[in-house]
């Protein structure tokens, strides 16, 4: 599990350092220079807050973890948005697709556009405030997430909820965020297509 952590967050950086790399690289002459401070502050000092008790969690289900997630949520008074609206869910088999996902240092070294030889790991997420903000009768409160996209979705979860950026799938599918129109996976990962782009549901 220590590995898989260790390289969680090196994807993390790395998704960090791409955004400011790409703010610098699309300046126009007029723009002001790009302010790397935030960036750096959440490098720095971003500690994950991780409930790993095996006795308590082995077998656990997503409504199991939810409701621990809401009482933290009631505990530390997180009313708010952005890491409060997600509980990230690391089982086995996010392990292993963490594990195999590429190497985000190679890909800093090499500025030539390519794809991955490997799909990027997943992690799940469930919302500690479903079903209370249900509004969408397909919504089921979880979802994937790629792990290359964690930091543009805790960008994009400061100022929209969780059930507004999950992607719309089939039945029995699992949706899955990935900074665009979302993707759906089977419980092993296999990737099948989405019902819908998420800006436009049909439900």
């Amino acid at each position: 599990m220590a590995y898989a952590m260790d390289k969680l967050a090196k994807v993390m950086n790395y998704s960090i350092d791409s955004e400011l790399q790409a703010e610098i690289q699309h300046k126009k002459p007029k723009d002001p220079e790009p302010d790397g401070d935030a960036e750096r502050l959440v490098k720095e000092t971003h500690k994950d807050v991780i409930f790993s008790d095996k006795q308590f969690w082995d077998g656990a289900s997503i409504k199991q973890v939810r409701q621990h997630f809401s009482e933290y949520l009631r505990a530390s008074k997180g009313l708010g948005t952005g890491r409060f609206e997600g509980c990230l869910l690391i089982a086995e088999r996010s392990l292993k697709s963490i594990v195999a996902s590429p190497d985000p240092q190679s890909w800093l070294e090499d500025t030539r556009p390519r794809k991955p030889s490997q799909p990027w790991g997943f992690v799940g997420m469930t919302d500690g405030r479903y079903p209370e903000n249900r509004y969408e009768p397909r919504y089921t409160g979880y979802m994937r997430v790629e792990i290359l996209c964690l930091w543009n979705l805790c960008n994009e979860l400061a100022c929209h909820r969780m059930q507004e950026l999950c992607p719309s799938v089939s039945d029995g599918l699992i949706p899955v965020y990935d900074s665009g129109t979302g993707i759906a996976h089977d419980e092993e990962g296999n990737v099948s297509p989405t019902l819908a782009d998420r800006k436009t549901r049909l439900f």
